[in-house]
């Protein structure tokens, strides 16, 4: 059985934004789980990790960050876990190439 993805369904997701984004805007972010960390030359990089009730709600999210002024360095679909960003939740650094 293959999951599917549909627009009006929720979804968990992992977003990746370049820089250190202040907790305070978790407010904006939809309930997601703000993470920070480093990519591999050491740049600060902030992760959103969460369930979004649909893919209206992820644009509302990036649309936020976009008007706090954080570059999106990218937005994966994580299916039904986080099973694909645990490692970088243990501390190691963020490699676009996972």
């Amino acid at each position: 059985m293959t999951d599917r993805l549909h627009m009006d369904k929720p979804g968990s997701y992992c977003i990746v934004v370049q820089g250190q984004l202040d907790t305070t805007y978790v407010d904006w972010l939809e309930g997601m789980r703000v993470t920070h960390t480093h990519d591999d030359q050491q740049q600060p990089i902030t992760l959103l990790i969460g369930e979004l009730l649909d893919q209206a709600a992820l644009i509302g999210v990036l649309r936020s960050l976009y008007n706090l002024r954080f570059p999106v360095l990218f937005v994966k679909w994580l299916h039904w876990n986080s099973a694909d960003v645990s490692h970088i939740l243990q501390g190691e650094p963020f490699n676009e190439n996972d």
